[in-house]
């Protein structure tokens, strides 16, 4: 199948496509044909095409075959490439570049025996004629949320009705099936979720309400699921069957490196309906691309030798990792946008199967089920899944792991709203927060390395956004700047106070019963 981001085709496979495409794609005029009536500018001009010698100009073949063409090509400005009306699929948009289309009009002129005409710039010019007749700018493309496209047909998610592909509906993509509402059983991918979530229902209904927002396209929900746990917990078998679900062509796979520091990868995500980080190793990088992507920011993308276009994101992400991704310092966005659903039921290698084969023939059932989840309980579980008590511990102590400061609070300090304390300067002054929490990183080996400028920024985050402990303010006192709602862990004194992070866990577990 055309790789949509190849920029290389084969003379062999032009010809092949010419073969199919020439009658119904380029009419340019017979040889037998003494004369062609061509409207430019309003005005009718006649050529004659038997007159040895005559080289039809580059701008009127160029309006003829746009002519013909209009509704089935379509030059797309927002990424500056060409799209072309079911060239691989019915009812589907495919994206291809100049180098394509020359090699069309380079096998027409040369079967029209049009010759003589010089450089390549003859071609060119007649691209750029098309580029002009056909140019669109933006690419109104259908939502998921509104129409999702199947092999056969479109469903129209409000009314559950069914109606036929349009070119009209601007679809890069569809389900890699047919549509087909003849079953709602799916017990082998049911049994297995069973097993994976070691029969926790509001984990398993997590998972399925995700795969529901991957298949509507939910992006506006700024989450993305992370799968977290070592080898053989079924991790890279969820991330398979989301990818199954939507279709491999549909899904672009790709590490937090390349995207955010690579120049080129980003691209590959444009038109895209999930982003897969399967296996993700820590990463301490900047993460502002990702960031957009999860966020439905405009995200600068760029193909090599072509000029760059802006995009948003609009398909949901997965990642999947044995040990912890991210720093979390300083970064509540990313608490409030990671879903974190540990995976810990390991299969015996023995027992191991390829699930995602077996998992085929239950796609169609799974996907009417998924279909027939309501919006607005996939926004509800998902929404409140950072805060569903099965997870909360779990996120917690990812917490305290990836982040010193979560790691600090946990040991050394005591929520109180009648106290506050000194913020400090001195390093080694331990009876102030930041001497507190320079002390406590070298002991425990912590690597990075405490900055007082950084330190009460990333403090009040962390309390304010990660934990909602609205009432922790910074104060400026005459001797300095304090913390109000915190105070240092008093040994012997204190050693009945639970840590203030295992106390807000306790708490919304009962504020769940």
């Amino acid at each position: 199948m055309y790789n949509k981001f190849d920029d290389n085709k084969s003379q062999q496979e032009i010809d092949l496509i010419q073969e199919e495409y020439s009658d119904n794609l380029l009419f340019l005029p017979t040889k037998d044909e003494t004369k062609n009536i061509v409207k430019v500018n309003e005005e009718t001009t006649t050529t004659s095409r038997n007159t040895q010698g005559t080289i039809p100009k580059a701008d009127i073949i160029g309006t003829q075959i746009a002519e013909k063409n209009r509704g089935k090509w379509i030059f797309n400005s927002e990424a500056n490439c060409w799209m072309i009306y079911e060239l691989e699929k019915s009812g589907i948009w495919s994206k291809v570049n100049d180098y394509y289309i020359e090699g069309l009009i380079n096998k027409e002129l040369k079967n029209q025996e049009i010759s003589g005409y010089g450089s390549v710039n003859y071609i060119t010019s007649i691209i750029g004629k098309l580029r002009l007749e056909l140019i669109e700018i933006g690419w109104e493309e259908k939502s998921p949320t509104k129409l999702l496209p199947f092999q056969n047909c479109v469903l129209e998610i409000s009314t559950g009705n069914i109606v036929n592909h349009s070119r009209e509906y601007r679809f890069t993509w569809c389900l890699p099936r047919d549509f087909d509402n003849s079953s709602y059983e799916f017990t082998l991918i049911n049994q297995w979720l069973d097993e994976s979530t070691n029969n926790n229902e509001s984990i398993k209904e997590i998972l399925l309400c995700y795969l529901a927002a991957i298949l509507k396209g939910r992006a506006d929900l700024q989450q993305f699921l992370h799968l977290i746990g070592s080898s053989g917990t079924g991790k890279s078998t969820f991330v398979g069957l989301a990818q199954s679900l939507i279709g491999d062509s549909n899904v672009c796979t790709i590490t937090l490196r390349d995207l955010c520091k690579e120049r080129f990868p980003a691209a590959n995500a444009f038109k895209k309906r999930l982003i897969a980080f399967p296996d993700q190793d820590g990463y301490r990088g900047d993460l502002q691309k990702f960031k957009s992507v999860t966020g439905q920011d405009f995200i600068f993308a760029e193909e090599k030798g072509k000029q760059g276009f802006q995009f948003k994101f609009d398909g949901m992400v997965i990642m999947s990792s044995n040990d912890p991704v991210f720093d979390t310092r300083n970064s509540s966005w990313l608490t409030r946008r990671q879903i974190l659903v540990p995976f810990t039921h390991t299969i015996d290698k023995n027992k191991r199967r390829n699930l995602e084969e077996e998992f085929q023939p239950e796609l169609n059932a799974l996907t009417q089920y998924l279909l027939n989840i309501p919006d607005e309980k996939i926004t509800q579980v998902l929404r409140c899944g950072i805060d569903n008590p099965e997870l909360a511990k779990h996120n917690l102590e990812h917490q305290i792991s990836t982040n010193p400061i979560a790691g600090w609070i946990d040991e050394c300090v005591i929520r109180d709203g009648s106290s506050k304390c000194a913020i400090g300067n001195d390093k080694a002054d331990i009876n102030t927060l930041f001497g507190s929490y320079t002390q406590w990183c070298r002991k425990s080996g912590s690597c990075y390395a405490p900055s007082l400028r950084n330190f009460s920024p990333e403090l009040l985050d962390f309390c304010n956004s990660t934990m909602g402990w609205k009432d922790v303010k910074k104060l400026r006192t005459s001797k300095g700047f304090s913390i109000h709602g915190l105070r240092l862990r008093q040994l012997d004194k204190d050693d009945h106070i639970l840590s203030p992070l295992a106390g807000s866990v306790k708490s919304n577990l009962h504020s769940e019963e």
